[in-house]
């Protein structure tokens, strides 16, 4: 890419990444260099007020421009070499987006800086600096993007989880055709010497069950609480063991 230094009117030879370009005035008396390299493109173009594109159609043609010079990376000048620094002007900005907001809102209460969420994708990327800089326009906003995606489904599965554990414990249902509820009833635990036990957990299905292997008759019909039936098994047992 050609970039002219629209305030040059003389040879100026400039150091940047370790190369030397000349910028010189070619025939149209525009002082113009070629640059290769998209890092330099990319610093001399953000100097603006020095640095610019070259478009031969729009620059203002210049009074008795010297004989042209090719815009070469030139040997060791003799003139002083006007150096634009690449180390030591502090961490590079990073490029943030055109389509978010300054203020990401991610639901549940939640929200995010556009200058946070570019930190973080920068890093999950794991791209440096400059390399997240020259990035396409158009990729650097799906990254973007899809690290909102991200944490907007991290803060909702967090939410659920916090609802699920803080919900109340489900009430207690009615066991099917008995009377009462199917409520635990403490104390019961009988053994037959191999195994213990608790009758006061069981539901009335199962107590029945365990009445007719244990040969305790029990009455009949669904309208005997629970909480009698296991009381009528306990005692039969337990009187029955003494």
């Amino acid at each position: 890419m050609q970039i002219h230094a629209y305030r040059r009117k003389e040879p100026t030879p400039v150091e940047l990444f370790q190369k030397t370009y000349l910028f010189a005035p070619n025939a149209a008396g525009h002082c113009v260099a070629e640059v290769e390299d998209s890092r330099a493109v990319v610093r001399l173009l953000a100097i603006p007020e020095a640095y610019r594109e070259y478009d031969a159609a729009t620059a203002p043609a210049v009074s008795s421009a010297p004989a042209p010079l090719a815009a070469t990376i030139a040997p060791a000048p003799t003139a002083p070499t006007a150096t634009i620094d690449t180390e030591d002007d502090g961490p590079e900005p990073l490029k943030g987006s055109d389509t978010l907001p300054p203020v990401i809102d991610l639901g549940h209460g939640k929200t995010i800086t556009i200058e946070e969420l570019v930190a973080l994708a920068q890093s999950r990327a794991d791209l440096d600096a400059e390399e997240w800089n020259l990035n396409d326009d158009e990729d650097r906003e799906s990254l973007l993007q899809a690290q909102v995606d991200t944490l907007r489904e991290t803060i909702a599965r967090e939410a659920a989880a916090a609802e699920a554990s803080s919900a109340p414990a489900a009430a207690p249902t009615a066991e099917g055709g008995e009377g009462g509820t199917d409520t635990p009833t403490a104390g019961m635990v009988v053994t037959n010497g191999e195994q213990s036990i608790d009758i006061g957990v069981m539901t009335a299905a199962q107590v029945r069950a365990f009445a007719a292997e244990a040969g305790v008759e029990l009455p009949k019909g669904n309208s005997v609480k629970v909480a009698d039936l296991r009381t009528m098994l306990y005692q039969a047992l337990t009187k029955s063991a003494t």
